[in-house]
C-alpha cells in the first residue's frame, strides 16, 4: 500500500492534507504517479495507489497561492474482453490552483477516473479531478 508523508520545510502556518485516489476501471492500470506542489516533487513513483484514498502529504504550507500539478501514466489492461489494450499507454496531466489562509486547514483530493461512456475512445477516458475542502 502506498503512503508517503512529507512535511514541507516552509515557514508554514496552513495545515494541508493531500490524498490520491485511483478510480480508473479495470481496463487501466496505473503505472506511474507524479504530484508536484509549487515545484517541489511530492510523489514520483512507479505504480500508484490501490483502492481507497491514500495520503500523499499531511503537513503545512505557507499561506498564499499554490499550484498542484499531477501527471498519471496508465497501461491498458484488457484481459479477456479487450486483449489489444495491453499495448496501449496513456498519459494524463492536470493542475489545480488554490489559496491557503493562515490557520485554515485544507484537504485536497486528487482522483484519477474514467470520463465518458461506452462510445468514448479509450485515449479520451483517463481524466483527473480535484476536490478541495476548507475546514475553517
Amino acid at each position: 500500500m502506498f503512503a508517503a508523508v512529507l512535511s514541507l520545510a516552509l515557514a508554514a502556518t496552513a495545515p494541508i492534507s493531500i490524498v490520491h485516489q485511483n478510480r480508473m476501471g479495470p481496463a487501466f492500470r496505473l503505472v506511474r504517479s507524479v504530484l508536484v506542489l509549487d515545484d517541489e516533487v511530492l510523489v514520483d513513483r512507479e505504480g500508484g495507489p490501490g483502492p481507497g484514498l491514500e495520503a500523499v502529504i499531511d503537513g503545512k504550507v505557507a499561506p498564499g497561492a499554490h499550484v498542484l500539478r499531477v501527471e498519471l501514466h496508465y497501461q491498458g489492461s484488457g484481459g479477456g474482453a479487450f486483449p489489444y489494450l495491453e499495448g496501449y499507454r496513456f498519459r494524463v496531466s492536470a493542475q489545480f490552483r488554490f489559496t491557503s489562509l493562515p490557520g485554515v486547514p485544507l484537504r485536497l483530493e486528487v482522483m484519477g477516473h474514467e470520463q465518458g461512456g461506452p462510445t468514448t475512445p479509450w485515449e479520451e477516458k483517463p481524466a483527473i479531478a480535484f476536490r478541495l475542502w476548507s475546514r475553517g
